[in-house]
């Protein structure tokens, strides 16, 4: 990727608020701010490419603040931050963004050292631990998802228990499980110690059954709590659905003498059960 991409280039943030602001009055109420390390943003810019002023502001988060503040858009959500990237500092400037949604993907790969190493990483299971309690410090009942490969040239037995045991114990909101496959021209397709494919498979299966796991312990947390969901869809049923700030696909049931919310309206519901998906709950009174 970083070969195919280039170098690193941000666009200019009045460009990004003025597509926000065209966004909202479209009907938009969310907004993603997404890119290849999209916490990077900004380091190319300066104040005459319309950044604000001031040491040791990160922009990134200046730029999700001013599209929060648009009429019309609910909230904003980061995409994928770097576990590099993410710090005390980081963590507690993005608590302070109004709107801004509790739930950060933050990519691992692995959670062997060795594995990652492989993988030219530049960070390994600690400083990723250290990410995980930032972000965890100043958002105490955020989630987090993250991707994990199974299966990378030279993954031994032993690594893949080191990454299974490292997954289940960052408690994610739920994980993205990959399974390798080569891509030609890359390092990687070059590399011994090719993994059988039903080893990987395997791998893959146990990956996802930890992932399904943690879901469920997150989901149940949310039973008997209040969430704000916005609504993206409607089951065959009628259901409304959508999903709450953390990231948790919810499904709000008919009834209640309430209306029925319109499509893209921010609605407040009560959570009544959960399973693996996400969460179902009642409409309530706004």
């Amino acid at each position: 990727i970083p070969l195919a991409r280039g170098p690193e280039r941000s666009r200019p943030p009045g460009a990004a608020v003025a597509e926000a602001r065209r966004l909202a009055a479209a009907g938009c109420r969310e907004i993603v701010l997404a890119g290849i390390h999209v916490a990077s943003y900004g380091k190319d810019l300066s104040a005459a490419d319309g950044l604000l002023p001031g040491s040791g502001r990160i922009p990134l988060l200046d730029l999700a603040a001013r599209i929060a503040d648009l009429p019309g858009i609910a909230r904003v959500r980061l995409g994928s931050i770097e576990p590099e990237a993410l710090d005390a500092a980081f963590a507690q400037a993005a608590a302070a963004v109004p709107g801004l949604c509790p739930h950060l993907h933050v990519p691992l790969q692995s959670g062997s050292a060795a594995t990652l190493a492989r993988m030219g990483r530049r960070y390994g299971p600690a400083r990723y631990r250290e990410a995980l309690a930032a972000f965890r410090a100043a958002f105490p009942e955020g989630a987090v998802t993250a991707d994990v490969i199974a299966g990378f040239p030279g993954e031994t037995d032993a690594e893949f228990e080191e990454s299974l045991a490292f997954c289940a114990a960052c408690g994610f909101s739920r994980l993205h499980v990959f399974r390798y496959s080569d891509r030609p021209g890359t390092a990687a397709a070059s590399m011994p110690g090719k993994v059988p494919d039903a080893v990987v498979a395997e791998r893959v299966r146990r990956l996802q059954a930890v992932s399904d796991g943690m879901a469920l312990a997150f989901h149940e947390g949310l039973v008997g709590r209040e969430r704000l969901v916005l609504v993206e869809s409607f089951g065959a049923d009628g259901e409304a659905r959508g999903y709450a700030p953390e990231y948790v696909f919810a499904r709000i049931g008919k009834g209640g003498g309430l209306a029925a919310p319109a499509l893209g309206a921010l609605v407040r519901m009560r959570v009544e059960s959960s399973d693996r998906q996400g969460v179902r709950g009642a409409l309530l009174p706004p």
